[in-house]
């Protein structure tokens, strides 16, 4: 790896990091939160290696204690606390992310960004989430489906200003961004 991609992904990481100290707006058992739009922002730019990378980094740092979740959580319990589910999306998310990407062939088109992060971070880490909260919480899987619906109008505008991002993004530094999912 390059010295430019460590850096990117220091940047990223850092990003992710700030986002943290958003306050989140807590609405039940699952704040909403700023931080996907940096973990999605991350995966779409970024790419799966050093996307996955800045997430393993960020998710050490967590784990060792540091308070970079939003509410400044951090610490090996954020592994088994109600928001478990989608810290394991966000985790994987720029695996799933790159796959949607070479399936459909890169991420030059603002509306494929959209589709690609509906299904990366909507429909991915909300099924995730619901499916710990059914496991860990034994909540009825139903009703841990449900939970998510007060956060998809937020997500969705989160996901409209990723798209956004990554386009001028790119424009703006073209060789240093850009990646080639073909």
């Amino acid at each position: 790896m390059k010295t430019k991609d460590l850096s990117l992904v220091a940047i990223f990481t850092a990003f992710i990091i700030v986002l943290a100290f958003v306050p989140p707006i807590n609405i039940g058992l699952v704040p909403i939160v700023l931080q996907n739009l940096g973990i999605m922002l991350a995966s779409l730019l970024l790419g799966m290696k050093r996307g996955m990378l800045a997430m393993i980094i960020f998710f050490l740092l967590v784990t060792a204690g540091m308070p970079f979740l939003s509410g400044g959580r951090g610490g090996v319990i954020v592994w088994s606390d109600a928001t478990a589910g989608y810290l394991w999306a966000w985790l994987l998310m720029p695996i799933i992310v790159g796959l949607l990407m070479k399936l459909f062939g890169g991420n030059q088109r603002f509306w494929l960004n959209i589709v690609i992060l509906i299904l990366g971070n909507l429909v991915f880490s909300y099924i995730l989430g619901a499916l710990w909260l059914f496991w860990q919480f034994h909540m009825p899987f139903i009703k841990a489906v449900l939970i998510n619906l007060p956060f998809i109008p937020g997500d969705l505008i989160k996901i409209v200003l990723v798209a956004i991002l990554t386009q001028r993004l790119q424009k703006a530094f073209p060789g240093l961004l850009a990646i080639n999912y073909r």
